[in-house]
């Protein structure tokens, strides 16, 4: 049965599931999205009958009502008014408003935070798509096989216990290269920390400092993932993930002075942060999520994906770059052109980068 979730207005799904805070989403052919929280493989759609976005459970059948509400309630942050919220954001005459006119409705999501952290390692050195094929691996792997919908099987994604099980080997072979240790390594130590435990110890932390620190100490884990993690399962709604194309919009929308250096040191990274938090707190990462997707969609069609497998043509793929210490940036799927954060284009080369510098 479908059930209505919220006004059109307050969940925007199909940019929300495609901007590259989680890689558990599926659009199908029927213009519904299907993706798992938790357990619960959940359907969603608009209504025009309503201008509403409903839901509706798909496994497990006869699951309480109530009980699934709470769990997509949460899992989208239904309690919090995205209308007003974007409303206090649009102030006039300010630039910033065209992109919370143009995105309406972009979510930040509440995820588990084990998916999350490790659905963040495979980020490293990759696009949108290419993430979405590791996770899906680890689901279909090593996950629980929860249901059958019109032929596709749907995963769990696996569960702690599951994750340190696995062969640093076997990864390899699922084509996880060296992202395998950083997988096998940061389940042992996140085992040793007292799992879920502990990862909620951090949500519960005030100090998204504090966070991002706890969180390095992971494999493969730098500032970038740390604050994706947090801003996306931890409750850290201040979290700014930072990367090249964050610190141009923050040189050409806010003004930052420092553009002409190369790389994104530990210093600009935090004074870029502190740009968004200054003008958008207390839901400064929610805001930078949208402003990013919104500059990105300039040049990729980002609100509307072609559905998987029977469509011909390839959906553009939102891109994640990054910078390296000769000043080259390097797009991982893409013909855009990228600029430098002095204005002057940059030469696009083929080889890719880590999402997340470590040395960033």
């Amino acid at each position: 049965m479908w059930r209505r979730l919220c006004p059109r207005a307050e969940l925007a799904f199909e940019v929300t599931l495609n901007c590259g805070q989680s890689f558990a989403w599926k659009k199908m052919q029927d213009q519904q999205w299907i993706g798992v929280i938790g357990r619960n493989v959940v359907a969603l759609r608009d209504c025009d009958a309503t201008d509403s976005v409903q839901y509706m459970c798909l496994h497990p059948q006869g699951m309480a009502a109530d009980s699934v509400d709470s769990q997509v309630r949460n899992y989208f942050r239904m309690e919090i008014n995205l209308t007003q919220l974007y409303d206090t954001w649009k102030l006039p005459n300010d630039k910033h408003a065209a992109a919370f006119v143009a995105l309406p409705g972009l979510r930040t999501l509440r995820q588990d935070p084990i998916e999350c952290l490790f659905s963040f390692i495979c980020s490293s050195n990759n696009n949108i798509a290419r993430i979405q094929q590791l996770v899906d691996k680890l689901r279909v792997n090593y996950g629980d096989k929860l249901v059958t919908v019109d032929g596709v099987d749907w995963f769990a994604f696996p569960t702690l216990d599951q994750l340190i099980l696995i062969p640093e080997s076997q990864l390899r072979d699922l084509g996880f290269g060296y992202r395998a240790p950083f997988i096998v390594k940061s389940a042992a130590i996140l085992s040793a920390l007292g799992g879920a435990t502990y990862l909620q110890s951090l949500r519960l932390n005030a100090n998204a400092a504090d966070v991002q620190t706890a969180l390095t100490q992971f494999s493969g884990v730098g500032r970038k993932v740390a604050d994706c993690v947090a801003l996306f399962s931890l409750d850290k709604l201040e979290a700014i993930p930072v990367d090249t194309h964050v610190w141009q919009i923050a040189c050409r929308d806010f003004h930052f002075k420092k553009a002409a250096t190369k790389s994104l040191t530990p210093t600009i990274y935090a004074e870029v942060g502190k740009l968004y938090q200054d003008r958008f707190s207390p839901f400064a990462g929610w805001a930078h999520s949208i402003l990013f997707a919104a500059d990105l969609n300039k040049v990729k069609t980002l609100l509307s994906p072609s559905p998987a497998k029977k469509s011909k043509r390839k959906s553009p793929t939102p891109v994640k770059v990054e910078i390296s210490a000769d000043n080259t940036v390097i797009p991982s799927s893409s013909t855009e052109q990228l600029y430098h954060p002095n204005g002057r284009k940059k030469r696009i080369t083929k080889k890719l980068l880590d999402m997340d510098d470590p040395s960033s």
